[in-house]
């Protein structure tokens, strides 16, 4: 039982700095705007110089011309185009998933949490090495890198994701029944 205690006690160090620095472990901030450029072609790959265009997701409601952009809010939902050439000879649609650095964030609050474990318990080998316990001393770096590594690999798919659309979206336009093209 007292062994127990002497563990737990050399572990909530380690714990309490790797939670606290996996905090930090998201880089960005979540995207609440962002500039989308939109273009359309025909079916056929020709580039149409007007199109009237809808673009929607769950925020909201967006028109354009294009080819232009438009700042819209991302959110987690798919966007969807629909866009119609001036001549209304033309018309079509495109779906946008939203990306997300969700990964990314886990990567990097695994690596911030498996240097603070490492940093903490080295810092307790080197207690550990004066008082003469030389294989928890090593254990306790051990110890240390995989506490820091799951507790900021949690952290960071709990940290909000930076969500994007993607910087550029081309719509294909195919003809319209009972126009001449």
């Amino acid at each position: 039982m007292l062994r127990i205690a002497r563990i737990a006690r050399r572990l909530a160090p380690m714990l309490a700095v790797a939670t606290a620095l996996s905090a930090c472990a998201t880089l960005s901030a979540p995207a609440k705007l962002q500039t989308l450029r939109v273009s359309v072609v025909t079916d056929k790959g020709a580039a149409l110089d007007a199109a009237s265009c809808t673009l929607r997701n769950g925020s909201g409601e967006w028109q354009l011309t294009a080819p232009g952009a438009v700042q819209l809010v991302v959110d987690s939902q798919p966007l969807l185009l629909r866009c119609t050439s001036a001549d209304k000879q033309w018309a079509g649609e495109a779906v946008v998933e939203p990306r997300s650095s969700r990964a990314g964030n886990m990567l990097i609050g695994a690596g911030v949490g498996a240097l603070a474990g490492a940093a903490v318990g080295d810092r307790q080998r080197e207690r550990d090495n004066k008082s003469g316990h030389k294989i928890m001393s090593s254990l306790n770096v051990v110890a240390g890198m995989l506490w820091g590594t799951l507790i900021g690999t949690g952290a960071g798919a709990l940290a909000a994701p930076d969500l994007s659309y993607g910087d550029a979206v081309r719509v294909s336009l195919t003809a319209q029944p009972g126009s001449d093209r």
